[in-house]
């Protein structure tokens, strides 16, 4: 039996000059890890989040950045982590 195993946030340590990647609203981090493994042997640190949310019909998102912030929330944390 194949198991699904839930998408991981990554970071991959390279110079002092970073990247963010963000996936799209029906995407994960598997989507761009070999961006960021490409973006990386060039030099660059890269971080790719995975936000909360994904996966949610329309109406479920809206109510839970609404009622939470997430995905705002998600984006400040995820430039903090290349600013540390």
């Amino acid at each position: 039996m194949k198991r699904i195993v839930k998408p991981k946030p990554f970071f991959l340590k390279g110079g002092k000059k970073a990247v963010l990647l963000l996936h799209s609203f029906t995407s994960n981090t598997r989507d761009v890890r070999q961006l960021g493994k490409f973006i990386n042997k060039n030099g660059f640190s890269c971080f790719a989040p995975v936000y909360d949310g994904h996966g949610l019909s329309p109406v479920q998102l809206f109510l839970l950045i609404q009622l939470t912030g997430t995905i705002w929330r998600d984006c400040l944390i995820s430039v903090s982590i290349l600013f540390n």
